[in-house]
């Protein structure tokens, strides 16, 4: 009995621990930008700040809905308190490669054509936009993650994947040894004899 009261009180302290990390980390990146404003007069630097702020901001909103999630539920377990620490850095790390992979170029919105290189100050506009879409990757990184594995595959695929991907795409073409008694096959997925 009383192991298990010292078990559980050990499990508050962690429980509170992992509320005061989340909530610290919720206003550290609410001043970055702050304070970014004054760090740097370089433009690229401060806007890597305000992006990866913005991410880990994501990241820190998706671990409290978590906790809360699952602290009302009575399932919150411990074994996930890695997660909980982890998952603001990875959203800012995220977020900022997202805004690298879109002004680079290597990722795209439809109708998005980065008109600035990434050495020079992007206007107002593009900044809330790249805010924005670190916030999201930073409350989605699985969602983002995917994405980032879908484009290495793309990426690195070598002969033999292209070369299968390819025929694997093509439509069937019915060989020059068909009879007249083969079924052809429509679209509907009716079939008629010809």
């Amino acid at each position: 009995m009383e192991k298990e009261k010292e078990k559980r009180e050990r499990e508050n302290i962690e429980i509170w621990i992992i509320i005061v990390y989340t909530a610290s980390c919720a206003v550290v990146f609410s001043a970055v930008p702050l304070y970014a404003f004054h760090l740097s007069e370089n433009c690229f630097i401060r806007q890597l700040f305000y992006i990866g702020a913005a991410g880990g901001l994501g990241g820190v909103v998706y671990s409290i809905q978590g906790l809360i999630y699952h602290y009302e539920k009575d399932n919150f377990s411990l074994k996930f308190k890695w997660w909980y620490f982890f998952r603001p850095i990875t959203s800012v790390i995220l977020g900022i490669m997202a805004y690298l992979f879109i002004a680079g170029g290597l990722m795209t919105f439809t109708g998005i054509t980065p008109d600035y290189t990434l050495s020079s100050c992007i206007p107002s506009k593009s900044v809330m936009f790249f805010c924005a879409m670190a916030f999201l990757v930073g409350i989605s990184n699985n969602a983002f993650v995917k994405k980032l594995k879908d484009l290495a595959k793309a990426f690195f695929l070598n002969d033999t994947d292209v070369e299968k991907k390819f025929k694997e795409n093509q439509p069937s073409v019915p060989s020059s040894t068909s009879t007249e008694e083969e079924e052809i096959e429509f679209t509907s997925g009716q079939s008629e004899k010809n």
